[in-house]
């Protein structure tokens, strides 16, 4: 199946006025199957809405993922980009309502941080290192519950100041990373991967 894509005649990225987004490679371990579960869990007039934009290019074993999106895209509440560009990247991240990350597990885990560091509020997996690296700058929820997941993009899209709230923890979180502590932690990442 090939992603439906949200750009115009010269390629420029259209995003909705209010979106959800999630940014990744499209594979498994990013657990998108659980994200879009959770995403048909909410309303259809909450989907509509704000619906989900996933950026970044397909991995491997993508069939059953793209399959799982297919009702929500015929819908029209699922937007798949593709790769796109860092000046794309800067520009969805700073127009996104929320940022969703429910992957099972990560080295490190970038794209909450720079969610983050652009205001956007955010929701985690309980994956360890995603816990670790978000601090109190996100909202955690279990990597296998879909209705749980549900249940924090829900409090989120219908609490302004909760998710304002969060916005602010999350800006200041991500203000106390610098490339070289990002660096390092992602080499201690990689270390502990290592010796598993």
């Amino acid at each position: 199946m090939s992603a439906l894509t949200a750009r115009d005649a010269f390629g420029k990225l259209l995003l909705p006025e209010t979106f959800l987004l999630f940014v990744g490679t499209i594979e498994p371990r990013k657990n998108l199957g659980l994200l879009f579960e959770a995403f048909q869990l909410l309303s259809e007039s909450l989907r509509r809405q704000f619906p989900l934009v996933v950026a970044g290019k397909p991995g491997w074993h993508t069939g059953p993922i793209y399959a799982k999106a297919l009702p929500l895209v015929t819908e029209g509440t699922i937007l798949f980009t593709g790769l796109v560009s860092e000046e794309d990247l800067t520009r969805l991240y700073k127009a996104a309502t929320v940022f969703v990350y429910p992957s099972l597990d990560e080295g490190f885990g970038l794209p909450p941080l720079e969610a983050m560091s652009h205001g956007t509020a955010v929701i985690v997996s309980d994956a360890p290192v995603l816990v670790e690296v978000s601090g109190p700058g996100a909202l955690v929820v279990s990597r296998f519950d879909a209705s749980e997941l549900a249940g924090a993009l829900n409090l989120l899209l219908s609490d302004d100041a909760r998710r304002s709230e969060l916005s602010a923890k999350g800006y200041a979180h991500a203000a106390k990373y610098s490339w070289e502590r990002t660096a390092k932690a992602t080499i201690a990442a990689y270390r502990r991967i290592l010796t598993r």
